[in-house]
């Protein structure tokens, strides 16, 4: 599956892409999201702006964000098939973001029965800062 990330100004734009966004969790507020707004770094203010005073797409969208860090800059939005795909911490898929096209792949990390569920994880399992705990 191969899906274009779509940058705040793109749903701001088309009031589909609005409406897409609709279903995407958190349907509240959640508290932890709110502090990661708050304290959010200076390109994820930069992508919220866009959205002016519409908390909830904000909400959604740092809830929902995927992105990429290289030496060519951050890369992120979202993708609105992908940010329905669940968590596991053993994952029957992954993805990556492939930069010159902004499109999320994503691939099978071992044989997917018919039926199963495809998962990925949020985390990073080489970043040691993705573990929670002491």
């Amino acid at each position: 599956m191969m899906e274009r990330i779509l940058r705040p100004e793109d749903i701001m734009a088309d009031e589909r892409l609005m409406a897409a966004m609709a279903p995407l969790e958190p349907t509240d507020g959640h508290v932890y999201t709110i502090m990661r707004i708050e304290e959010s770094s200076q390109s994820m203010e930069n992508d919220l702006a866009a959205f002016g005073d519409n908390y909830e797409l904000k909400i959604k969208y740092v809830r929902n964000a995927v992105g990429s860090h290289d030496d060519r800059g951050d890369f992120g939005g979202i993708c609105l098939d992908m940010s329905r795909l669940r968590h596991a911490c053993d994952p029957n898929a992954g993805t990556y973001l492939d930069v010159e096209t902004m499109r999320m792949v994503l691939h099978a990390n071992r044989a997917i029965e018919p039926g199963e569920e495809i998962t990925i994880s949020y985390t990073d399992g080489l970043d040691p800062t993705c573990y929670a705990g002491d």
